[in-house]
């Protein structure tokens, strides 16, 4: 993948080494574009590893692990709001 540096695509790709990163600039797009057609082993790294960034981060469970989280942390502090010393200052 080449994806300019902007949105969340940058931070994902450049965390997962799923592609390659650039200043948006249409001759860097097109640089990284020839580079990737000439360089097959850096083409299958890379798209190994947005296989494996997909899988992990993006399937449904782990969408629901995320989530079954969130709600955990949100009952958890809606407890400890909700408990007598809430509030009170030491």
């Amino acid at each position: 993948m080449v994806t300019p540096e902007v949105g969340l695509h940058a931070d994902t790709v450049r965390a997962s080494g799923s592609g390659v990163v650039v200043d948006g600039a249409p001759q860097k797009l097109a640089e990284a574009i020839n580079h990737l057609l000439r360089d097959d082993a850096a083409r299958a790294a890379m798209g190994e590893a947005g296989r494996r960034t997909a899988r992990e981060e993006f399937s449904w469970s782990a969408i629901a692990e995320r989530m079954e989280r969130v709600y955990m942390d949100c009952l958890q502090s809606k407890q400890l709001s909700d408990h007598p010393s809430a509030g009170k200052t030491l």
